[in-house]
Order: C-alpha cells, then sequence, then structure tokens
C-alpha cells in the first residue's frame, strides 16, 4: 500500500541498481552484427544506452540502440490483459523474461521482473530500436533482443549495483533521493508539503496546507514541514487526487538528469544564466506559468558522449523564477557525497 515501508525500501534498492552494468559493448556489437559506437547512462539517470553501427554504416542515425532501464512497473495484471507474454531466453530458467506487444515493428522491448527484495511490481528493461531512419530494419528487433539477452542473462537474472563499480564514471546523484529535500522546501515555502514522486529521478511535492499542519494527509510519501523527518524514502509513484488542493500547479518539481551542462547554454528568449550557491547553471523563464532552473550537482563528473559532455543536473520547476531559484539551492544543499 502507499506509504508502507516496502514501497520505501523499494525505491532505495531500485536507485542502488547499475542499468549501464546491464549492457555489454561487445555482446551488444555481436547481437545487432557491428560496432559497439558509444555506452552512455541518461537523460534518466535510471536508464543507459550502447549505440551499435551495424557492419558498413558510420552515421549515428544508423545505429541500433539497446536500452536498459532500472524501475519500470510490471506485475501480474501486464500479463493477464496480454500485453505480454513469456520470451524464453536460452539459458535462463522458465518465466525469468517477458515479451511486451510491439505495434511498430521496428522496436522491442523485453522486461525481467524483479524479486521480492525490489517490492512489488517493478522489472528492469531491454529495449532495441532499429535506425531511426529505416523504413524496415534489416532484422527483427526481437531477434536482436534474445541474442543480446543470451549471452548477457546472467547480468539480467542477478543485476549489479552502483556500489559493484563495475561501471565508470560514479554518478552519485543517482543514488540520491529527488524527494529527500521535501521536509527543507516546506521549510523554505513556509507552507506544510506532501512528495508525490513520479519516477525514480522526478518529485512532485505539493502544497497541502499552512506551515504548521501536522495533520497526515492521505497518500503521504515524505515528511511534511512541521513534522518530525523519518528516514521512510518515497513509495511508488502516485497522483493527487483530483480536486484535492494540493496540485502540481501550486508546488514544485525536482528532478536528477544526466545531460549537457546548463551552464553551456546559450542566453534565449526566456533562457538566461543563473549562480546558485556558487554553481553556474540555467533559467527557463519560457514556459507560461513555470520557470526552470537547472544546475550541475558537480564539475569534477562527467560523461562523454558524442554530443559533448554530459554532467549532472539538478532541475527545479516552480510558479516563479524566485522560487525556482531558492528551492534549487535547498535542493543542492541536501544532496550529498557531490
Amino acid at each position: 500500500m502507499p506509504g508502507s515501508e516496502a514501497d520505501a525500501e523499494a525505491y532505495r534498492a531500485l536507485r542502488r541498481l547499475d542499468p549501464c552494468a546491464l549492457l555489454h559493448p561487445e555482446a551488444g556489437a555481436s547481437a545487432v552484427g557491428g560496432t559497439a559506437d558509444q555506452l552512455v547512462p541518461g537523460p534518466d539517470p535510471a536508464e543507459c544506452t550502447l549505440d551499435v553501427l551495424p557492419e558498413g554504416a558510420k552515421s549515428s542515425v544508423d545505429a541500433w540502440t539497446v536500452t536498459a532501464e532500472v524501475g519500470v512497473s510490471f506485475d501480474d495484471s501486464d500479463i493477464e490483459l496480454g500485453g505480454v507474454k513469456p520470451q524464453p531466453i536460452p539459458g535462463a530458467p522458465n518465466n525469468s523474461f517477458y515479451q511486451e506487444e510491439s505495434y511498430s515493428g521496428s522496436d522491442c522491448t523485453i522486461v525481467r521482473p524483479l524479486d521480492n527484495q525490489y517490492g512489488d511490481g517493478y522489472a528492469i528493461e531491454l529495449e532495441v530500436q532499429a535506425p531511426i531512419l529505416a523504413e524496415t530494419p534489416s532484422q527483427p528487433p526481437c531477434d536482436v533482443a534474445i541474442r543480446y539477452l543470451q549471452s548477457t542473462a546472467d547480468r539480467w537474472l542477478q543485476p549489479a549495483t552502483r556500489s559493484d563499480k563495475l561501471t565508470e564514471p560514479r554518478l552519485p546523484l543517482a543514488e540520491q533521493d529527488p524527494c529527500a529535500a521535501t521536509t527543507a522546501i516546506g521549510d523554505a515555502l513556509g507552507k506544510e508539503v506532501r512528495a508525490t514522486p513520479e519516477a525514480l529521478y522526478t518529485c512532485q511535492i505539493v502544497i497541502t496546507g499552512p506551515a504548521g499542519d501536522t495533520t497526515d494527509h492521505p497518500g503521504d510519501t515524505a515528511p511534511s514541514a512541521g513534522r518530525a523527518p523519518s528516514d521512510t524514502a518515497p513509495t511508488k509513484p502516485t497522483r493527487p487526487t483530483p480536486g484535492d488542493p494540493a496540485t502540481a500547479e501550486e508546488g514544485v518539481e525536482v528532478r536528477f538528469t544526466i545531460t549537457g551542462d546548463p551552464a553551456s547554454r546559450e542566453p534565449s528568449n526566456g533562457v538566461e544564466p543563473v549562480t546558485i550557491a556558487g554553481h553556474v547553471g540555467s533559467l527557463d523563464r519560457s514556459l507560461t506559468d513555470k520557470c526552470v532552473v537547472q544546475i550541475a550537482a558537480t564539475d569534477t563528473v562527467t560523461v562523454d558522449t558524442r554530443d559533448g559532455e554530459s554532467v549532472q543536473v539538478i532541475g527545479v520547476m516552480a510558479p516563479s523564477c524566485e522560487t525556482a531559484q531558492q528551492l534549487a539551492a535547498t535542493v543542492l544543499d541536501t544532496v550529498t557525497d557531490r
């Protein structure tokens, strides 16, 4: 049930898993029949993508993509509704993997349900995507996916954690909880607030009342300002109750990503540089009723990609730019091991 310790433990455990450790460049190259091009995490820290250039290809638009994601939703109802079916993988126990139905024919998604140490209803996912400009894939994407899983099944049956240090660089922000600043944000706003996580690295923090309101609200997933903090982590994503005055429009979104350095964004219509607690980033006023501040959590950890360097980014979206800047500093202050 929402708010249970089981769900809290699941979120903590899922953030420890390393999606890039599920990918093996040589295995991907062999499954596609080509050469591994790049292996990069993000932009969601729960994801990692391997690009493979088929034999004779030279451009990135000709690449097959092999993407791993941790923490996707999956339970028995997915099977009962007929959207997925068991997918035998040679060398793996029966019912270890399930294939999702593809409507385009250019991709294939296979999920591996996780055991109960990661809570109820979570999985790790492999998606194989044919080159984006190909009218017809040169081979069935699911054939590629099955070949890949056959050669890497051990990685999927016993997924590695970030602490195993199988991949580089280490990404400290990926181990952090985007809802951890909930109480501090409530204090900064002078309001009672509640965390509503939307994904492993996205947290909606909604206003539930004036400061000092110590009433527990249904669906609470993190301590509210004015109440004693606990070590209970956010639970499965939930949505605000329709008609509840605590809506996303009145609240704040905190999002962690791995993307280009916000400090390098060129000033343009609505976008301008900003400095938060000594961290140079960007401020985006272009949204109608929101303002977004993005800052790099650190400039010492970078990921080399075909399009340049990516960094660990903290994003805060709020109703005003003044509030977004104030709360970006608050979130930055709660992020440990930067």
